[in-house]
């Protein structure tokens, strides 16, 4: 369980680390929604 959340984290953050290279301001106005 603790596994599956770990690594659903990781590539989130990668996926984000990702979107926020291409475009930073839409990123952070989706932030807000969160």
């Amino acid at each position: 369980m603790f596994l599956q959340l770990f690594l659903f984290q990781k590539i989130l953050t990668i996926l984000y680390h990702n979107q926020t290279q291409k475009e930073k301001a839409n990123d952070k106005q989706m932030l807000l929604w969160f």
